[in-house]
C-alpha cells in the first residue's frame, strides 16, 4: 500500500459548486453502504472500549472510475487483504456526466476527469477519518474504512486512494 501514483492533472482551488455538490452526494452514498451492512459505529462523542473497537471490521471500499459511463462504482472489496471488487457485493453508483462535461472544456478532459474523480474518492476517505477513544488522552486516529480506487490510466490494479499524490492550482478571485 504504500506505492504512490500521481493524479494527471491538477485540482482546481477554490472548488466549485459541482466538486462540493459531488463530494457531498459520495460522502451521503457512502454512509448508506455502511448503513446497508447494518453495523453502526457508536457515535463520535461516546468512547468506545478496546475490545468494541478491536471487534470492528471495516472493510475496503473500491471505487471504480469509468469515463465512459460517466460514473463512479463502489463496491466492497472480497476481504480486508485484498483489494479487489466482490462479486456479491450491491453497487454504488455516482453519477459523474456534470464532472465529465465539465472536463470536456480542459485541454486535457480524460486527465482532469480522472483526476477529479481520485480527489473526490480521497476526500471520501476524509469522511471516514474518525478517532478510537480509549480513554481521556487516548485519541488513535483510524479509518471506518479504506477506500481504493480502480480504473485509473496507467494503474494494473487498485490505488489505496491516501497514496495518490495531488498538485493543486490555487485559483484568487
Amino acid at each position: 500500500m504504500s506505492e504512490s501514483f500521481r493524479a494527471p492533472c491538477p485540482i482546481r482551488r477554490p472548488y466549485t459548486a459541482l466538486f462540493m455538490a459531488m463530494r457531498d452526494r459520495l460522502n451521503r452514498l457512502i454512509d448508506q453502504m455502511e448503513s446497508d451492512l447494518g453495523r453502526d459505529m457508536p457515535p463520535p462523542d461516546r468512547q468506545m472500549v478496546t475490545d468494541e473497537f478491536e471487534a470492528y471490521e471495516h472493510g475496503l471500499i473500491i471505487g471504480r472510475i469509468d469515463w465512459d459511463a460517466a460514473r463512479l462504482v463502489l463496491t466492497w472489496a472480497v476481504n480486508d487483504d485484498d483489494p479487489t471488487s466482490s462479486v456479491h457485493s450491491p453497487a454504488y453508483v455516482l453519477d459523474l456526466s456534470e464532472l465529465r462535461q465539465a472536463a470536456l472544456d480542459t485541454p486535457t478532459p480524460h486527465e482532469c476527469f480522472e483526476s477529479h474523480a481520485l480527489y473526490l474518492l480521497s476526500e471520501a476517505q476524509r469522511h471516514l477519518g474518525d478517532f478510537f477513544r480509549d480513554g481521556p488522552t487516548d485519541d488513535i486516529p483510524y479509518d471506518r474504512h479504506t477506500v481504493f480506487a480502480q480504473g485509473m490510466a496507467g494503474a494494473t490494479k487498485p490505488i489505496w486512494v491516501h497514496s495518490v499524490m495531488f498538485a493543486f492550482d490555487d485559483q484568487h478571485s
